[in-house]
């Protein structure tokens, strides 16, 4: 009866740990999301009057979720615009899943939704999905490299001039209010030191050129 208590007491830090996580990610998406954006049709439109600078080279904007018309611009994108001042030539928001099951058909691989070209150049803005199974190794870079290839994706075709946007969360906890939300940030800030980022579990930075912006998250 006494050995009971083992599993029991890793069931229970399981739990604790998976809660406090789920919470996390949640308030993090939060702040994300009270970040100021424009929706698709502002940047391309920015793209069309050439208020910014343009940068002739394609980046790939890594993204949480696909994005569409109606899901405005992704924080990454606009912290870039934001900070820079600046747009790419040719940008991709890309987004990764990792599916239930082992493979993905090869004509299931992509998703890609195109926002139209601007101008005689042809500059192009997409949405790529790229799905792996869980037995697959999610080599992004590799896939990236079949990107090029595909007709519907306007991007530079020489690989060493794209350029991989990622972006990691700076953790503050000094607005968390109550003894338990003060403990979970704690638990949360020292689980996210020492998760791998999204960039590092994909291995990218290998082959092609990675940028990674750090954004500010305050907990609340």
């Amino acid at each position: 009866f006494e050995g009971g208590y083992i599993p029991l007491g890793i069931g229970i830090a399981v739990l604790i740990i998976i809660t406090v996580w789920q919470w996390g990610r949640r308030h993090v998406a939060k702040e994300y999301d009270r970040y100021k954006r424009g929706t698709i049709d502002d940047l391309m439109k920015l793209k069309e009057s050439s208020k910014y600078p343009e940068i002739e080279r394609s980046f790939i904007f890594m993204v949480p979720k696909k994005v569409t018309a109606e899901s405005g611009i992704p924080t990454l994108m606009q912290v870039f615009i934001d900070r820079y001042g600046s747009i790419p030539k040719h940008i991709i928001f890309l987004t990764i899943e990792i599916l239930k099951y082992p493979h993905v058909r090869s004509k299931d691989r992509y998703e890609i939704t195109n926002f139209g070209k601007v101008g005689a150049r042809e500059d192009s803005v997409a949405s790529v999905v790229l799905r792996f199974g869980y037995m697959e190794d999610p080599n992004v870079e590799k896939r990236l490299e079949e990107l090029a290839e595909h007709k519907e994706i306007q991007i530079n075709t020489d690989k060493h001039s794209w350029i991989i946007e990622a972006m990691h969360e700076r953790i503050s906890q000094d607005h968390v209010k109550g003894v338990w939300s003060k403990a979970a940030a704690e638990l949360y800030k020292l689980m996210a030191r020492f998760a791998d980022t999204a960039d590092v579990y994909f291995h990218l930075g290998k082959n092609q050129p990675l940028s990674v912006e750090i954004m500010p998250v305050k907990l609340r």
